[in-house]
This record gives structure tokens, sequence and C-alpha cells, in this order.
């Protein structure tokens, strides 16, 4: 299928085939087509959101097909073998009097875990190497984690002296997953830092550890959710004050949230692979769950797309944007307000597919109109720097996937 999009300055598109929970009853899974129209803008800010402009970006970011990391090229879990399935376990490194082996989870489900034993406390070590200073990033670190009789165990990132994303983990036979988030001082200058595994804290308990990752901190998170079935905001970094932060669109507060000293973001994304989030996806733990039945389990949750802080929320949903809607960031200070408007645009979009008989021609193929919403808006004020994200959908199985011909989004 073709695709035309607006060629103004700031405006990138993209097209994708996904699906969604539909959200008429009975909210079958239901496959979707999507146009997405993403606009970047310059901010002139202001304390009174009237009187700030945006201004389209002449250099604006693309429709984002993966995350995009703090640390540039970072993508993805940066743990080598960190679900054991590799039968090398040489890149973990056991400390003197602890003993490390590769072994298959109990139950026959073809998962593999590195069981760990020896005196307490002995640290099992991989080293991962950035490309640029640690100082300042963000790291998550996740992990999942049983012992044969109920133990404790620290896991923990290092680098030298300095340690973040420290989990003291209280260990059943069930396996179960900890996860932590931390970011490096501005003091540290390495470029290497150490995930470090540990014995239980009593010797001679054995620990099973799976599904260690490590993971950059999103600095945006991707633009091709099929859905979102309400408005989205981000608002990374601007944290060098303390206290009561609201965001606030015509003067309702929609995110509101007392940040300290060791926050990372104002209202960063949610992460999507710990709860509350992903609990709103209910995909199985149980590998022997898959392939499941449908692309989406029965009790997946649309919100899920969503990447707004859950704890932060304000209403019982976002409304999405509006042309010309008043953006308001609140900080303690009393001259520290961020204030904006949106521009005016809409965006429309239609779809054009031949009718099945008669000419193929452009004359006589049939249109289906596509209500486009501003669901998306991320805010960098530090970098006076915004863009705002369109969304189309519409059921794509309503007609046979041949008989798509153009798919037209405009801007207004």
């Amino acid at each position: 299928m073709e695709t035309v999009f607006p060629e103004e300055t700031g405006y990138a598109g993209f097209f994708l085939v996904g699906f969604r929970k539909n959200p008429a009853p009975p909210h079958q899974t239901q496959r979707v087509g999507t146009a997405i129209l993403k606009r970047t803008y310059a901010i002139t800010p202001a304390l009174n959101p009237v009187q700030g402009l945006v201004t389209p970006a002449a250099d604006p970011f693309p429709v984002f097909d993966q995350d995009q990391p703090d640390i540039p090229g970072q993508i993805g879990n940066l743990v080598v073998n960190g679900d054991f399935e590799d039968t090398d376990v040489s890149v973990w490194q056991p400390q003197s009097n602890a003993t490390i082996a590769r072994v298959a989870e109990a139950g026959g489900s073809g998962d593999f875990m590195l069981r760990v034993t020896g005196d307490a406390n002995r640290q099992v070590t991989q080293t991962l190497t950035m490309p640029e200073a640690l100082a300042g990033h963000k790291f998550t670190l996740i992990f999942a984690a049983k012992a044969t009789v109920a133990s404790t165990v620290t896991v923990e990132l290092r680098a030298g002296a300095t340690t973040i994303c420290t989990v003291n983990a209280g260990l059943t036979a069930t396996l179960k997953w900890f996860s932590a988030e931390g970011r490096w001082p501005s003091t540290v200058s390495a470029t290497q830092m150490q995930v470090v595994l540990r014995t239980a804290s009593v010797d001679g308990r054995t620990v099973f550890y799976d599904d260690v990752s490590v993971f950059s901190r999103i600095r945006f998170e991707h633009d091709l959710a099929p859905y979102k079935p309400e408005g989205d905001v981000a608002v990374p970094d601007f944290l060098n004050v303390t206290g009561l932060t609201r965001f606030r669109v015509n003067d309702q507060t929609w995110l509101e949230r007392t940040v300290s000293s060791s926050d990372f973001d104002m209202f960063g994304w949610e992460p999507r692979a710990v709860d509350p989030r992903k609990g709103e996806a209910a995909f199985p733990e149980d590998d022997s769950a898959y392939p499941l039945p449908e692309p989406l389990p029965g009790g997946f949750n649309n919100r899920f797309y969503n990447g707004y802080r859950r704890d932060a929320l304000q209403l019982s949903a976002l409304p999405y944007f509006s042309p010309g809607n008043q953006i308001r960031i609140q900080r303690p200070g009393p001259s520290d307000d961020y204030g904006f408007t949106l521009g005016g645009e809409t965006a429309t979009a239609q779809v054009r597919y031949y009718r099945g008989y008669g000419p193929d021609d452009e004359r006589y193929w049939r249109n289906l109109n596509v209500t486009m919403h501003a669901d998306t808006l991320v805010v960098e004020p530090e970098k006076n720097r915004c863009y705002v994200v369109w969304r189309g959908v519409w059921d794509f199985d309503a007609h046979p996937e041949d008989v798509y011909r153009q798919l037209e989004v405009s801007a207004l």
C-alpha cells in the first residue's frame, strides 16, 4: 500500500499493522492498521503558557521504531548470556569458594538457569563496557531467582567502589522477579561496570538465577504502539529542584508526584518489564503457555501501550491532546514553571481500497476516513524541545489485505 505523509517542516510518518483488544464488546483481539504522524517542535517557554510558543523543528526526530536509550547504541539487554541459554557461561566469573553451573530448570520446560553455591556472599560477576563514561547515566537491573532453602542474596551493579541498583532479595523455592534502578553519580568516570550476583548469605546453600538483564535508561519510548486508549505524557530529566511537581493541561493536573534528589526523571516512562505496566500486558510467565492461541493474551489491557508513570496519574484516564492546549510543568520554585501552548495543527487520514470488482483504478477506489488523535506529548524542557504523535487506527481485517491501495495522512 502506498503511503503519503505531510512534507512540511517537522513531520515524520509511519504505517504499521498490529494488534489491540477491540474497545467494543466483547473486546476480542483485533488486527488493526495504524497511521502515525509525528511532529517535532522547538519551544520558546514562558511562566504563563499563553505566552509560550512552539515552532516546527528544522531537524525533526524520525518515528522511532525502537526504544531510544540514554547511551547511544546501547539498546536492549546489555548482559551477555543472562538467560543462560548459551552453554558457555564463562562470561560469568565466580569468586574463589563459589561454584557456578548451567542447569536445566526442573519440570522439563527447556529453560536453563545458573546454579550458584559456595561460601556465604561470594560474588559471581560479569563486566559490561560502555562507549562513554557512566557518570549521570541511569540503568535498570532485572533478574529472577530462587533457592533450595529460604535464603537472602544481594545483587547489584558496581563500578569500582560505587554501587547502584542494589537488590536485597529474599528467596524461596519459587522463582521470583526482582528489579531496581539507579543512576551513576557525576563523579563516576569509569566506562565499565560489573553485574554482581552472589551466593546465599549462609554457607553451602544453593541459589538459581535466570534472565539477568541490565537496560540503559529509555530516553524515548518507541512510537510504534498500534493503539493508545488515552493520552500519553513523558518529561525526561528536568530535576534540578526537588519537591512537588505537576504536569498540567489547561490548568487541570494530569500528573503529579514529589521528586527527590535520587530521582532520574520528572515524569519518565513507566517500565514495560515490571509491574504495574507489565501486569497490564498479562503475558504468561510460564514458557509452556506459548505459543498463545491469539497474538494477545485474554487479560491484555490496551493501557499497556501507554507509557506515562502510573504512580503520578491524577485522572482516571488521560484525555487526548487538542490544538491550542496550554501546557504547564510546575516545580516547587516560585519562578520554576515551564509553560507553552500547542500549535493549532490537526491531522486526518484516508485509506483507499479496491472494491474487488470492476476497474482497479483510483477513480473507483473506495475511501475510509480514519480519525487521528494527538495521543502523545514528550517534552524535554532542558532542551526546549517537544514532539507530538497523532495516531489513527482502523479494523485492518474489515477488507482483504490485498485490496488496500493508498494511505494518505494530511495535516491541517
